[in-house]
């Protein structure tokens, strides 16, 4: 799916997160939200995965849902800034992006 409103991945992201659509948008945390939107500027159709976050606790995991990944679960690490995103549970989405690349170019 080509993203191209707020609407749009706000709509993504819930379902990627788990979160009921009748739920509200404030459930989705902001620094997701910008990751995502980083994410679908480097590959707009890479949209098939799951977020699990991991508040307090760690950064989360994302399991790939893309045929060739057979459900590969791929922790992520700490963001910079501010935050380093433990405290809501999700922290960068770089080793999911960098996996994902690598993995859908051997597989062509």
């Amino acid at each position: 799916m080509n993203a191209s409103t707020q609407s749009d991945i706000l709509a993504i992201a819930k379902e990627q997160l788990g979160i009921q659509k009748h739920v509200k948008d404030a459930s989705v945390p902001k620094s997701y939200l910008t990751a995502l939107r980083r994410h679908l500027d480097i590959d707009p159709y890479d949209t098939n995965f799951r977020v699990t976050l991991q508040p307090k606790t760690g950064y989360g995991v994302v399991t790939c849902l893309e045929h060739a990944c057979a459900a590969i679960k791929i922790p992520l690490s700490a963001r910079s800034g501010r935050s380093d995103g433990k405290s809501d549970g999700f922290g960068c989405l770089v080793h999911y992006t960098v996996w994902y690349c690598v993995c859908k170019s051997l597989c062509v």
